[in-house]
């Protein structure tokens, strides 16, 4: 990450926080998190095709990929019962 800029490193910890939040809320079975955490992830891809866009970089994709990847199994059904469940 970016030490160097002050801005850019406290922008890595508020959303990575945001990110371990929604993460944590999933692990617990929170439903309105599980259904929040797709958008999440739409985001997330949306940026990340953004950051593609703008310098391609091994990052840029990796974000990209796994975004799209997280956005598929949340967007699937069952997958969104089984993580709702107790």
């Amino acid at each position: 990450m970016s030490f160097g800029e002050k801005y850019t490193f406290f922008g890595y910890i508020l959303v990575g926080s945001v990110h371990l939040l929604f993460a944590h809320g999933v692990w617990r079975g929170h439903d309105i998190l599980v259904d929040l955490a797709a958008y999440i992830a739409l985001l997330d891809l949306l940026f990340g095709l953004l950051w593609v866009m703008v310098s391609l970089s091994i990052p840029a994709i990796t974000l990209t990929l796994l975004s799209a990847l997280i956005l598929f199994v949340l967007m699937d059904e069952e997958v969104r019962t089984e993580l709702k469940m107790p």
